[in-house]
Formats: structure tokens, sequence, C-alpha cells
């Protein structure tokens, strides 16, 4: 599905100079669970090439830092103290060379709870008090309404499995998908029967 929505991107981005980046994208698959994890694999495999034939420097790969993208129900997940034997201790370290762009998502909390969130005693002691680690952006409502999460909703309740909806389902649920992802990712969903509940 990464790899679609990349081709996607590459097929469709400008040809503007601003998107040139937009052009050379690359999909990674990470085997862990927790961004503390994946960062450490990430970064351990940036060092790992540095040393290779691929030519980075030593000091190159030291000075990479990490942007984690996600929205704001993933960020309270990550500071989740259930995920880790000891909170500040595992977090900490992953805020040393790596930063959270975090948008807001439609139905968590409200503005008021997610600033009481970044004021937490705890949240500042781990991303410092100023809170430069995390950039918070402020998303348009209807963007923010789109996730991953109302993708899956939408496919579970609505679609069956063996494809014995009506033609009539069938388009609902497409239309209702185009408006959260793109044409090839509703059809890579739909052709490969994903998130479609057993019954």
């Amino acid at each position: 599905m990464m790899e679609t929505l990349a081709s996607h991107i590459q097929s469709t981005a400008p040809s503007d100079t601003h998107f040139t980046a937009l052009k050379n994208l690359a999909v990674g698959v990470v085997t862990h669970p927790r961004f503390i994890d994946k960062a450490h694999g990430i970064l351990s495999l940036l060092l790992s090439l540095s040393n290779s034939s691929f030519g980075f420097s030593d000091n190159i790969s030291r000075q990479f830092s990490l942007y984690f993208i996600m929205g704001y129900d993933t960020v309270i997940r990550l500071f989740n103290p259930q995920y880790y034997t000891n909170m500040r201790e595992e977090l900490a370290p992953f805020f040393e060379t790596n930063y959270i762009i975090c948008a807001n998502r439609e139905g968590y909390d409200g503005e008021e709870a997610e600033e009481q969130f970044y004021q937490n005693e705890i949240v500042r002691e781990i991303i410092g008090i100023e809170g430069e680690k995390i950039i918070r952006i402020k998303l348009d409502n209807e963007i923010a309404k789109i996730s991953s999460t109302r993708v899956r909703d939408i496919v579970r309740n609505e679609l069956r499995v063996k494809n014995k909806e009506s033609t009539k389902e069938q388009n609902k649920v497409q239309s209702d998908l185009l408006e959260l992802c793109p044409e090839p990712i509703v059809e890579f969903v739909i052709q490969k029967g994903l998130y479609r509940k057993e019954q």
C-alpha cells in the first residue's frame, strides 16, 4: 500500500522545484511496534551504511535526525506508560536525536485538553520546557477528520467478505473512501479485501 501511495505521489507531484523531494521517495519497512525501537533500527541502518560502500561519513551519519509524522492520537500513545518499563529513561534518549511532527485529529479531546497534555510535567520533562521536539501543526477541520481509522471503520462496517455486497453498496463505500484517500489506495484496499469484517 505504501509503495502504491509513493508511486501515486511521484506521478502527481508538480514539477515545481519546491516539490522535488516528492519525486525521490523510498519505502522502508520496520518490524518494531514502538517508535523508540523504530528510530533505533533506522539510525542503526544509517550507521551501518556509513561504514559500507555507500560512502556516508561517520560525521554525517551521527548528524541524522529523524522526523516522525503522527496524529495527536498517536502522540498520546507514545507517552502511554504501559509501553515502557521506565518511560522517562526510555523516551528521553529518543528525543535527543528525533522529532515529532504532530497534527491535530478530529474527535480527540479538543484544544484545551491537548494544551494540558503538552503542559503535563512528565511530557515537558521528557521533551524539554520549550517543547521544540514536537512540532505541532493545526490542520483545517476537513483535513483533521481524515484518518486510517476512519478508512478501516468504513470498510469494516459497510463491506462484507466475499464481495456479496451490491454494486450500490460498493459505489457508496468507494465514494466515502475517495474523500479520505487517493483513488489508487481505495482500489488497493477494495481489491485486496483489506479491513473487512468476517461474517
